[in-house]
């Protein structure tokens, strides 16, 4: 029921008490009581003297009339002692009758004065007469009515009519307004003004039945949503250890009796997956104090396999954790969809083999880890002839035995795809047997009878190979290159093995003037790509920056050495373009690398061309401040020979972007003029030692001393010290001991693209 809100109305009073007696005004004949009583029995006396006296004289006469007034004056001493005794008692007696009444007359003002201040609604009721006796202020507020109204109400009017009589425990009663109240009632029999009556006491019991009530129906859809959702949900005591709730899809999910689950919570474990036990037993150990989310094998009585996601929420209450909430789902069913889409996206309908994006990502990780491999690309010689005459049912049924039969060769730690149709895919790492040796074997298979359904086919195969690193440092490289020998493969008529070959470059048949046309076709075309190479610190061991390196493949030659490109490039002029592309392509890397939580610098290197522009500076601040880089993140290395062209023109310009706080490096040092003049006129803050110091500095004493001396000059200039070329542990140990401050070589990391250096970066962290 709803309780409106009532305007509280006030009784008519306060009521008008007796104050009690007053010893002014009460009556004078009550203190004169004992005067009156001795008057009484002094004129009783003496009479009874005077008159016994009277009687007895003429007695008197005849013995002697001395006796006699000696008999009166003993008789009258009797009666004024006796009367004086009187009425001490008389007066005891009075005083305390009137002290029981002063304390029966308080009592009676404390008890109703607690009874009209009290806050919790009263009155007194007569049932013999069935009649209000008195009411306090508190019940006339709550119900409404004044007290003079409230005097003249009975059972059945307070109730609506629903009782005749009050009696102990809950009441429907009415407000004035009609608003119905449950009142919880108590009676206390007792005596008023003499008469026999009922101290009742109310509680308005209204909003505590609705709470109640509300909980009730709470709790009652809790249940029933309980009941109709698949996932299971428990509360966990975490102070007494005790599962305070576990739902009924437990019994469903688990198998398990929840009364037994509620006395030993350790029943599931036993038939958790045993790879996946530690994990959950420490998760129950060390309860999580973020909410925590738990993925675990799960074996049914039958022995079927299902996946639990198991979901825990802490409870925290001042500042501690006192329960935790938890929910369990069976996520089998997403599992296997994963599962399905997993194999979808990375294997072959067909062979149950890896497909080519599996392969892809495979080829990444082996670059990545920089161990030296093979790539041996399979493909079954006239296939296209098999499919068109003999159908394309027989041609999937020879390339599903092909694949059965490459995997029944496959080596440890080899990977086994299928790139598509009939070409297939091996990465094969260094093992006793020579590369050429383990091709042959699989030719040799492959070239024994296939038997099939409808068929017996005898096929053979051509491979081509490419080796990483020499052959690609990059898995689209080595695909392509892969495709390049296996195609050359076919063309020397098949059965044949055949070993990726680098086009020639230097010494190329082809002239200078058409790798300038290529050159200005491969700039028109964005045919650059830039890889990057990371710095350590020697000391820290940490990555410290990148150096931003470009690279361009030519059609038909393939990669072309930056020895040969970069001067065309200079003596064309296209170097001032594209080394603005190159600043704002590393720009744009940088903030992708920034996103992927390498906030490295990356330098890139300079020609003297670009130095010729008047506004070097500013472009390449405007493409920084473009991609909202701070100056610091690139760094400028410049070559002595580039420098001293147009030293001055050079100096005005590396000052600008010095003011800007940026880095300004020279690559190479001690190979051009490697004048000391120049190192206190431009604003250098880093020297790379040339790599031509660093190969033979193990066993050359000249060019240890050699990079001996640039250490300790740089260092004494407050410059730091980056090392070029190290490709040993030898040579990066020998440099920590001169106190180098950074290296840069393959000892440490392989230059690569973007793609590759975000997961080196990955596995890194």
């Amino acid at each position: 029921m709803e309780k409106q809100a009532v305007k509280p109305v006030r009784p008519d009073y306060p009521l008008h008490l007796d104050t009690g007696p007053n010893t002014r005004h009460f009556p004078s004949s009550f203190w004169n009581m004992p005067f009156r009583l001795l008057f009484s029995y002094l004129c009783i006396a003496f009479a009874w003297i005077i008159g016994s006296d009277a009687l007895a004289s003429k007695l008197i006469d005849i013995y002697g009339p001395q006796l006699a007034w000696l008999h009166s004056v003993k008789g009258i001493g009797f009666v004024l002692v006796t009367g004086f005794a009187l009425y001490g008692l008389t007066r005891y007696l009075v005083n305390q009758a009137w002290q029981a009444h002063l304390h029966l007359h308080n009592s009676e003002l404390a008890f109703r004065s607690a009874f009209i201040d009290n806050p919790t609604a009263m009155w007194v009721y007569e049932p013999e007469a069935g009649i209000m006796l008195e009411v306090n202020q508190a019940a006339c507020l709550h119900y409404g009515y004044s007290r003079h109204e409230f005097l003249h109400q009975s059972p059945s009017r307070l109730s609506c009519g629903a009782a005749l009589r009050f009696q102990n425990g809950y009441q429907t009663h009415c407000h004035k307004n009609g608003t119905l109240m449950v009142m919880d009632l108590t009676l206390y029999p007792m005596r008023y003004q003499h008469t026999r009556a009922q101290l009742i006491l109310a509680r308005d019991m209204t909003e505590q039945i609705q709470a109640e009530q509300a909980l009730a129906k709470s709790e009652a859809r809790f249940k029933e949503l309980v009941s109709k959702v698949p996932e299971a949900f428990w509360v966990f005591d975490v102070t007494q250890q005790t599962h305070e709730y576990i739902s009924p899809a437990f019994e469903t999910m688990l198998e398990i009796n929840l009364s037994q689950l509620k006395q030993d919570g350790s029943l599931p474990l036993s038939r958790i997956h045993p790879e996946d036990l530690p994990e959950v037993e420490q998760a129950l150990a060390e309860p999580p104090a973020t909410a925590t989310e738990l993925e675990y094998r799960w074996f049914t009585r039958q022995g079927e396999q299902r996946w639990l996601q198991h979901r825990a929420y802490p409870v925290v209450e001042r500042g501690e954790m006192v329960r935790m909430v938890g929910v369990l789902s069976d996520i089998t069913h997403e599992k296997q969809q994963q599962q399905r889409l997993f194999e979808l996206a990375n294997f072959d309908n067909l062979t149950r083999l890896a497909n080519r994006i599996n392969c892809h990502g495979q080829l990444a990780g082996a670059c990545a880890r920089q161990d030296p491999f093979h790539l041996l690309l399979v493909g079954l010689d006239r296939f296209k002839q098999i499919n068109d005459n003999l159908g394309h049912d027989t041609g999937d049924e020879l390339l599903q035995q092909v694949a059965s039969r490459l995997a029944s060769m496959q080596e440890e730690h080899s990977f086994l795809a299928r790139l598509s149709g009939d070409e297939f895919a091996l990465l094969l790492y260094h093992q006793e047997l020579s590369i050429q040796d383990r091709a042959h074997r699989l030719s040799r298979a492959l070239a024994l009878p296939f038997s099939l359904s409808q068929h017996t086919l005898f096929i053979t195969a051509s491979m081509g190979i490419a080796h990483y690193p020499e052959d690609g440092a990059d898995p689209d490289t080595l695909l392509r290159h892969g495709d390049h020998a296996l195609a050359q493969a076919k063309r020397q008529g098949r059965h044949s093995i055949c070993f990726y070959q680098h086009p020639p470059q230097a010494g190329l048949p082809i002239s200078k003037v058409s790798l300038e046309n290529a050159l200005r076709l491969a700039w028109q075309d964005r045919e650059f790509e830039l890889f990057y190479q990371p710095k350590m610190c020697l000391q820290s061991g940490q990555l410290v920056g990148f150096e931003a390196l470009m690279r361009w493949r030519l059609a038909g030659m393939g990669p072309v050495s930056p020895a040969i490109f970069v001067p065309i490039l200079e003596d064309t002029g296209l170097i001032v373009p594209v080394g603005y592309w190159l600043i704002e392509q590393t720009c744009a890397d940088l903030q992708q690398l920034a996103e992927a939580g390498a906030p490295q610098t990356i330098a890139v290197n300079i020609a003297a061309r670009q130095l010729a522009q008047d506004d070097f500076a500013e472009q390449v601040l405007a493409r920084l401040q473009q991609y909202r880089l701070p100056p610091q993140r690139l760094a400028l290395e410049l070559t002595e020979s580039s420098l001293m062209q147009e030293p001055t023109r050079a100096a005005g310009i590396l000052r600008r972007l010095r003011r800007a706080q940026m880095s300004i490096a020279i690559d190479d040092f001690g190979t051009g003029y490697s004048s000391l003049s120049y190192l206190k006129r431009f604003p250098v803050d880093t020297l790379k030692i040339d790599r031509s110091f660093i190969t033979e500095m193990e066993q050359d004493p000249d060019d240890r001393s050699i990079v001996d001396a640039i250490i300790r000059m740089a260092h004494g200039l407050s410059m730091t010290v980056v090392a070029e070329g190290v490709e040993t542990a030898e040579q990066a140990a020998l440099l920590r001991q001169l106190d180098c401050d950074q290296i840069q070589g393959y000892w440490y990391a392989r230059p690569m693209p973007l793609a590759q250096l975000t997961t080196w970066l990955a596995e890194r962290q």
